[in-house]
């Protein structure tokens, strides 16, 4: 199963975090990251979820992606 970052949510994080944080935080590269961010790679559930929770722990999964085939 794999998930794509909400449309609205990039926006969000975009505007609130640069990519530079995120590759810190959750120990990815920085195009891979971009990509996520650009909406232009579906992760799998384990990448979804320590992305979620380096934003704000108290958010789940499906809080910032959508299910992809």
């Amino acid at each position: 199963m794999r998930y794509m970052l909400k449309k609205n949510t990039a926006e969000v994080i975009r505007k609130k975090y640069r990519n530079s944080y995120i590759v810190e935080k959750v120990g990815l590269c920085t195009s891979y990251v971009s990509q996520i961010m650009n909406r232009k790679r579906a992760v799998p559930k384990n990448v979804a979820y320590t992305f979620t929770k380096s934003i704000n722990s108290e958010l789940e999964i499906e809080d910032l992606f959508d299910r992809v085939k």
